[in-house]
């Protein structure tokens, strides 16, 4: 049994992700501008009407999926600091040590999928903190829509950065673009992920 092999099996025994089946490593990330107060206006316009499926393969926190998916998308032209490549490299199991830099700097903010509910386009209105993907998390914890795990992407309202250490030295990991959604199916899946918002009833109290 390869090393790698041994950690995937060690991370299915304790995380419930079972590496071996593909259907676990698809996401569906969407990307919404709005908050322009919280961005440069280029970012908050980069952001706007994207939806990318990827695919994430021996992804075992959701800091480590912050760090490959945000690297992704800044390849892929959104204006965001890059992370160096060296502490990437190490993310992925590709390189032994994180490079000069030891800190992941966050570039974007992560949200559970019913945030697509909000109105991104009020940038007055709060931004819905409580769908927050938090770094602390686990991929498998990433609510899924229509049986998939997706995330809505926004500016960064929070900057953090963290020491990113290897959960498990010998398994490799990585975020790739499998499709991009043409311009109807953006809004057909954005739309689709509003109307599935259960509204929360405000509670009555009594006097």
């Amino acid at each position: 049994m390869s090393l790698e092999q041994a950690a995937r099996d060690l991370t299915q025994a304790v995380s419930g992700i079972d590496y071996d089946g593909a259907e676990v490593h698809k996401c569906r990330v969407a990307l919404h501008g709005g908050m322009a107060s919280a961005a440069p206006d280029e970012l908050a316009a980069a952001l706007r009407g994207l939806v990318y499926r990827m695919l994430a393969d021996g992804v075992v926190s959701n800091f480590d999926l912050h760090a490959l998916v945000g690297d992704v998308l800044v390849e892929r032209g959104l204006p965001a600091p890059r992370n160096p490549p060296e502490l990437i490299a190490y993310i992925k199991g590709e390189s032994p040590t994180r490079g000069a830099d030891s800190s992941v700097a966050g570039q974007f903010q992560f949200y559970e999928w019913q945030a697509a509910a909000y109105d991104w386009e009020d940038g007055d209105k709060q931004h819905p903190a409580g769908h927050y993907v938090w770094g602390e998390g686990i991929p498998s914890g990433v609510p899924k829509f229509k049986d998939v795990p997706t995330l809505i992407v926004g500016p960064q309202t929070i900057r953090r950065s963290w020491n990113n250490a290897r959960t498990f030295g010998g398994l490799k990991s990585n975020v790739t673009v499998t499709e991009e959604l043409k311009e109807d199916e953006v809004v057909s899946l954005l739309a689709e992920m509003k109307a599935a918002v259960v509204p929360v009833e405000p509670v009555e109290t009594q006097a």
